[in-house]
């Protein structure tokens, strides 16, 4: 997939529903920019590397498609290279390993601040 997505010019998910999409990041992390629908994590994922349509909307898709077109091929490298830095800052697989992480180390201390010790005589019982 690295060599279709670093031979492409533009990437796009036209989704009406999506969670996080796995080919958005791979695209840019190929530094393809990407036009994608605005549904589950995708405008998040291209923040400002790309362009973020309404979904069912295939005329703002059309006119996104068009700004990147005219924009010129060194326009796109430059939207390419952030979104590759995008995908290594905030989503390469040491920095999620690393969220989750303090995900379950923040729901650990608050669960055992919220659940009283039992006593030593309710042990007993």
């Amino acid at each position: 997939m690295s060599r279709l997505f670093a031979a492409m010019d533009i990437a796009t998910t036209a989704s009406r529903s999506e969670a996080f999409s796995v080919a958005i990041g791979e695209a840019m992390a190929c530094e393809t920019p990407c036009v994608v629908t605005d549904v589950g994590d995708s405008a998040m994922i291209v923040d400002q590397t790309g362009i973020v349509v309404a979904p069912g909307n295939p005329d703002a898709l059309a006119e996104a498609w068009r700004k990147l077109i005219e924009a010129g091929p060194e326009v796109r490298r430059q939207l390419g290279m952030a979104a590759r830095r995008r995908v290594q800052q905030h989503f390469a697989l040491p920095t999620i390993v690393d969220r989750y992480q303090a995900i379950y180390a923040e729901l650990a201390t608050e669960r055992s601040q919220s659940v009283p010790s039992p006593r030593l005589s309710e042990c007993a019982r």
